[in-house]
């Protein structure tokens, strides 16, 4: 639900009433089928139907459509830390739940836990600095960035596996 307060509150503070609505009722209908399964598996063409990829989907689509709008960017980025942690960890939830047997189930979820939490923070961190530091760079120098920051997030989670 964070997911859509975070965003909703900054298009309210611009006076876009709708897509705050868009942001509630998306988050909203994602913690109904989430939350109640078994009523949607009852529908028969939604038996197999999963949520959470299209709730992201359109939630960075909204977010996108805010930022072009003028919306806070900083709302915007917690938002969308938000729906990322909400993906992951509602896919961690079902990946468990398809277990037959999980071996030391605390510790699992808690080192799933920690990881996504450095990812958040980093992800979040550095965009915010991005934020506050604005300055010009030539688009072959941003691009050879990008990658470079590719490159290196690729680095640490191919360590974070192998060490974990």
């Amino acid at each position: 639900m964070l997911a859509g307060l975070l965003p909703a509150a900054g298009c309210v503070a611009v006076g876009e009433w709708s897509l705050a609505l868009l942001f509630l009722l998306l988050a909203g209908g994602w913690l109904l089928l989430a939350r109640f399964p078994v009523q949607a598996a009852r529908i028969s063409f939604l038996a197999e139907f999963e949520p959470a990829p299209y709730a992201l989907a359109l939630n960075v689509v909204l977010l996108a459509y805010g930022a072009w709008l003028g919306v806070a960017a900083g709302l915007l980025l917690l938002g969308l830390a938000a729906i990322i942690a909400a993906w992951d960890l509602h896919a961690f939830q079902q990946r468990l739940g398809r277990a037959t047997r999980i071996e030391q189930e605390q510790r699992l979820v808690w080192t799933h836990l920690r990881r996504l939490l450095l990812a958040l923070g980093l992800g979040v961190g550095l965009s915010g600095l991005m934020l506050l530091a604005q300055f010009e760079m030539a688009f072959g120098w941003g691009l050879l960035l990008i990658l470079l920051v590719i490159l290196g997030f690729s680095q640490i989670l191919r360590t974070l596996r192998q060490t974990g």
